[in-house]
C-alpha cells in the first residue's frame, strides 16, 4: 500500500513540475496497463517529453515503449519516440518511463517545433503489441522546465 501511495505521489509532484494533467489510461488483460501522465514541450519545441505509466505482466517480453503524438489542427506537426522497458520490472508493478518525442521534419529536412501551448493526441504502446495501446486525445501541453 505505500509503496502505491508513493509511485502515485511522485506522478503527480511530476506532472506539477511539468504543469501538465494527466492524461487516460489503458488496461489489457491481467496485469497489464499503459497510461499517458503528462507532456511537455521542451524550450526550442523541437522534442517533447511524455510521461508514461505502465505494467507489464510478470514474466511478459516487453522490450520497448513506443510512443506517437499528433498536434490537433491542419498542419499539426507529429513526432514518434521510444523508451526501453528493462524486463526485470516486469513484475505486475507500477512503473514509469520518460519518453522524448522528436518533432518530424519537413520536406526540406528542416526541424519542425511543437506549438507552445499546443494540443493534440498521445498514442503509446509496447512496441512489440501495437494492438494494446493507449490513445489519449485531446491532452493540452505547454512549454515544460527541463523537459
Amino acid at each position: 500500500m505505500r509503496t502505491s501511495k508513493v509511485l502515485v505521489g511522485s506522478a503527480m509532484a511530476v506532472a506539477a513540475a511539468m504543469q501538465i494533467g494527466l492524461g487516460g489510461i489503458a488496461s489489457a488483460g491481467e496485469g497489464e496497463a499503459l497510461s499517458v501522465s503528462g507532456v511537455a514541450v521542451d524550450s526550442n519545441g523541437t522534442t517533447m517529453t511524455v510521461l508514461v505509466g505502465y505494467t507489464c505482466a510478470e514474466n511478459s517480453k516487453h522490450t520497448m515503449l513506443s510512443v506517437v503524438v499528433a498536434e490537433d489542427g491542419e498542419k499539426g506537426v507529429t513526432g514518434t519516440g521510444t523508451a526501453k522497458v528493462d524486463k526485470s520490472t516486469c513484475d505486475g508493478s507500477a512503473q514509469q518511463a520518460m519518453v522524448k518525442v522528436e518533432a518530424d521534419t519537413d520536406a526540406d529536412d528542416k526541424q519542425l517545433k511543437w506549438t507552445k501551448p499546443g494540443k493534440g493526441t498521445v498514442t503509446v504502446s509496447f512496441s512489440d503489441d501495437i494492438q494494446f495501446n493507449t490513445k489519449t486525445s485531446g491532452l493540452q501541453w505547454v512549454s515544460g522546465k527541463g523537459a
